[in-house]
């Protein structure tokens, strides 16, 4: 059974700048929590994934795109993977941030951000787990087409390091789609990856904001 989050449905917005910092990552084998979540898409189990690689064949690096209708500030990105060699952690991947022209569109249009960071051991090989990229704060407007790609970014010693983007078995998101850039060569994949959109907590009015209620089941 597949799961929504919407969340945080909010009026106004109010903001305080933060420093930049370097991307870190975090791994647990279960999902992220909700309160910060403004949009995200799971399902139970494991109903398969795309290859993200860097080995001797084309680079292939694996997205989601998606519309925001409310501005936010974009702290983090959970992402479920399973390794699939024992040479995937430990690797250098970068997570490129950009804006799409619609719903429809499979190439990134404007680079905003790019953070690389090493994959770090506690991803075993194998095994699924829920990834958060913790990036430098994002300020997203709202009625915007944005997007993310993960992929490896280790050079010419990368032999074989291979990672499988699971997605929810469907078309889950009508204002996205999960997407692939093969070298230079961008196409829409067939199913939305499981993919979680954490917020900067807001305050509206001096009370702070946020329905965190319990996910609603949708059938796939």
């Amino acid at each position: 059974m597949l799961q929504r989050v919407v969340n945080l449905s909010f009026t106004m917005l109010l903001v305080t700048a933060l420093p930049a910092a370097a991307m870190t990552i975090t791994v647990s084998p279960d999902p992220p929590p909700m309160t910060d979540v403004l949009l995200g898409y799971d399902v139970d189990g494991d109903v398969g994934g795309y290859l993200c690689s860097h080995g001797t064949a084309t680079v292939v690096d694996i997205g989601q795109t998606f519309r925001l209708y409310q501005a936010a500030v974009l702290e983090r990105i959970t992402i479920k993977v399973r390794p699939l060699t024992d040479g995937t952690t430990g690797e250098l991947v970068t997570l490129k941030f950009g804006t799409f022209s619609d719903p429809d569109d499979d190439s990134m249009n404007e680079l905003l951000a790019a953070e690389t960071q090493m994959l770090p051991a506690e991803i075993p090989t194998g095994e699924v787990r829920y990834v958060t990229f913790d990036i430098s704060d994002l300020e997203l407007a709202a009625e915007r087409q944005y997007g993310f790609l993960l992929g490896f970014t280790g050079g010419g010693h990368v032999k074989d390091a291979r990672l499988d983007m699971l997605h929810v078995g469907s078309d889950a998101y009508a204002d996205g789609q999960a997407v692939e850039m093969a070298g230079a060569v961008t196409s829409p994949l067939s199913y939305d990856l499981v993919f979680f959109l954490h917020i900067r907590s807001v305050f509206i009015d001096g009370f702070e904001s946020g329905d965190t209620s319990s996910w609603s089941a949708i059938d796939p």
